[in-house]
């Protein structure tokens, strides 16, 4: 794929395709009124993208050069707040990270399970893989979870021999 998502920091948060390789914008769209800090194709649904921000997350089909957006559902599974970040898995499911440490799962459009305090504040990263979930968070700790969200280890920057005061993880990858 030779597909590039980006969001502006325009008045309307523009949400663009690129075709990389020619330097070509391909789509574009109104991201959302509020800020949007994270922006994810999904691995499993090549015209499927996933975006969220202030009070939001979006689920976004690509058609041609057409961006069509649905928001989540939040219903009474878990509070409207604020998403700093997505990944995606297998079987159209995606998982954010809350502004207050929560976890949310969602399918399709629904959020449909929350696993609470999964750090003492906001996610700012989040890997998903078959083997789990490893995740990054203001409170200087990167835990590892297992496939149903049960953890597995808790690295805390703050007291790693390594680490340094006053880190926090902005962002998470693993090679798996």
């Amino acid at each position: 794929m030779t597909r590039l998502a980006s969001v502006g920091l325009d008045a309307k948060n523009t949400l663009c395709i690129w075709d990389w390789k020619r330097g070509k914008i391909l789509a574009t769209a109104t991201g959302h009124s509020d800020r949007i800090f994270d922006v994810s194709w999904d691995p499993f649904q090549q015209n499927r993208l996933v975006s969220c921000g202030v009070k939001h997350i979006k689920f976004w089909s690509l058609c041609g050069n057409a961006l069509t957006p649905k928001r989540g559902i939040f219903g009474k599974t878990g509070d409207l707040q604020t998403i700093l970040c997505v990944a995606s898995a297998k079987d159209d499911l995606t998982y954010s990270g809350a502004l207050n440490g929560d976890i949310y799962v969602w399918k399709l459009l629904n959020l449909i399970r929350t696993v609470q305090a999964a750090h003492g504040a906001g996610i700012f990263s989040m890997y998903s893989c078959e083997e789990g979930f490893a995740t990054g968070g203001r409170d200087g700790c990167i835990r590892l979870w297992d496939a149903d969200f049960k953890p597995i280890t808790k690295i805390d920057l703050r007291e790693a021999e390594q680490g340094y005061k006053g880190t926090q993880q902005q962002d998470i990858t693993l090679q798996t």
